[in-house]
This record gives structure tokens, sequence and C-alpha cells, in this order.
């Protein structure tokens, strides 16, 4: 039976596994076709293993002019992996280079293309939270501001004033945890949606108390439309304006709440830790998103720079154009 240890890319074009059979064999599993054993037999735990492929037994996988060298470290919990490009021996992880414009993350994984990868599910999560939070917000805003002083009024009231004495950093780490943080996407599109929409609400409500008292809704009640019809013909196409600045800010909230959250190690999946050799204790993801590569980065802030410095760029550049874009509309 084969296990797979470890991943390792070998650039340019081609990933391969890294096997190691019960008996020790290390084995190089190049896109799903096992080739044959090119280690000795494992003494103990601890040996390390040089494998070496030229050119010529690679020459399927588009290598061009690189040879790659793969230094397997086997460990009980944790291993070590460098490899060599055009003759120079590193290990993860790798200065920004012409290979790497951005550099690699302690696992050796292409920062860019985790930066590129990670803005689908980042943008996705905030546009659905934030989605989620103005259909709220304005639903219960409608409803309370239509018939202020109502029970309903008074219970969204008295909700939304509650909420907005938690912390919302807080709040949303309860909720993440309540609802577990193993559960992927889901979990943080309910946790973000449920943080800030009492604000939406608030301003949607003094927006509508405004409408209702204005004279062409004055005339519309005199001619005998109902509230259904006032609120879908009148009041809403008013609040069009508000929603569409209220949406780009909230992106932009969204985003600076994913970025807190992923500062407290708190991301899709919550990854894990193991013990490095090259940089120590590493917290990593499985699944690449903004405020995982910034909460498992920023710790090597003064030594590796280039770790977390693109997430936060892209945090910054994202929130800052959302929250112009919100002000420009307003």
């Amino acid at each position: 039976r084969i296990e797979v240890e470890r991943m390792i890319a070998a650039e340019p074009g081609a990933i391969f596994d890294v096997l190691r059979s019960p008996e020790g064999h290390v084995h190089i599993d190049a896109s799903g076709m096992l080739m044959s054993s090119t280690g000795e037999a494992a003494s103990a735990v601890g040996d390390t293993f040089v494998v070496h492929m030229d050119r010529d037994s690679l020459r399927d996988f588009d290598l061009g002019e690189y040879d790659v060298t793969v230094v397997i470290s086997v460990f009980e919990r944790d291993r070590e992996i460098a490899w060599t490009i055009d003759g120079q021996m590193q290990s993860a992880p790798f200065p920004p280079s012409s290979l790497y414009p951005m550099g690699t993350d302690s696992e050796g994984r292409d920062i860019l293309s985790l930066l590129l990868h990670g803005a689908r599910q980042t943008l996705v999560i905030a546009f659905v939270a934030m989605t989620v939070r103005l259909l709220l917000g304005l639903l219960l805003g409608t409803i309370a501001g239509w018939w202020p002083g109502s029970l309903f009024d008074r219970a969204v009231t008295a909700i939304t004033e509650f909420l907005a004495a938690i912390p919302g950093l807080i709040l949303a780490v309860l909720l993440v945890y309540a609802i577990g943080i193993r559960r992927g996407q889901v979990t943080f599109i309910v946790a973000l949606s449920l943080v800030g929409w009492g604000e939406i609400t608030q301003i949607v409500r003094g927006h509508v108390i405004v409408l209702r008292n204005r004279l062409f809704i004055l005339a519309s009640r005199a001619v005998g439309l109902g509230s259904m019809e006032i609120l879908s013909r009148h009041v809403l196409p008013n609040l069009l304006s508000t929603l569409l600045a209220m949406a780009a800010l909230e992106m932009g909230a969204v985003l600076l709440l994913q970025g807190e959250l992923g500062f407290l190690h708190i991301f899709i999946g919550g990854g894990g830790r193991y013990v490095s050799d090259a940089v120590g204790a590493v917290h990593y993801f499985e699944i690449p998103d903004w405020g995982a590569m910034l909460g498992t980065t920023w710790g090597y802030f003064r030594s590796l720079p280039w770790l977390p410095m693109a997430p936060a760029l892209a945090f910054f550049v994202a929130i800052l154009g959302f929250n112009l874009f919100g002000y420009g509309l307003q």
C-alpha cells in the first residue's frame, strides 16, 4: 500500500507526489504514473534520501532545460523537502524571482497562484455575505420604518441595539466556532452575514420614516394605493441609490472582517500546524484565501516580508477600491 506523504511542485510544468511505501522505499509519481523506485530502503526515522531525475527520464513532462533534485527527509510527523532548479539547491520558502514573481510560502506553493485562486474564495464570500446583509437589512428596515412604533419596530430596534453593543469581530469568531470552522465556505458566509446587518436595518428604517411623510407618498395614499404598492412603486426606487452605496461599503467591511479573522488564524478549514527546521512552527492552510494567507504569514513580516505583503496589498487595494466607489456613489 502506497501513501502520499507530500506534494512537490517542480517548475515549470510538472507536479510530483512524493510517496513512501510501508517498507520505506522512496518513489516519485509523475502525473499519476508510479515510476520505478529510485531511493534506498529507510533504515530509521530521520534518514535522508536524495532522488535525482535527469531530463531524459522526465522528457514527457515539459521541464525544458531544468534538472530537478528532490531531497526527502523521513520523519514521524513532519518532513522537509527541497529541490534544485538549474543546479542550485534551495528549500522553501523561495524569495521572489523570475520563476516565482511573488515568491513561495513555506510549503513551496507559488504565492501569485495562491493569491489569484484565493481571490475567488475571498470575493465570493464577501459578495454573498454583503448580499444577505443588504436583503435582511432592507426587509426588516422597510417594515420597521413603515410602521414606526409598532411591536415589530420595537423588537427590531431592540435586537439591532443589542448587536451594536457586541464588537463585530468577537461576534464573528463566536459564530464561526458555533457553526463549525471545518464546514468550509458556508460557515463564513453565515457568520459574516449575521454580523453588520443591524446597521443597514437602522439606515433603511430612517430613510423609510422620512419618505413615508413626503407629499408624493401622502398623494399615493389619497388615490387609494395600498402599503405594498406604495413600498414597491415609490419607496424602494428611492432607496436604490442608498442601497448601491451601502453595497460597495459593505463589501469593504466584509473584506476587512475577513482580514481580521485571518490574523486570529480563523479561515476556511482552520488549517493545521507542523514544525519546520527552516522557519520553525508553521500554520498552514489547505484552501487558499486572502485571510488564510495573511493569517499564516504575518509572523514572518521582518524575516520574510514577501510572504505577508501579497495578501496585505490585495486586501488594501480591494477595500480601498470598494470604499472609494461607495463614497463616490453617496
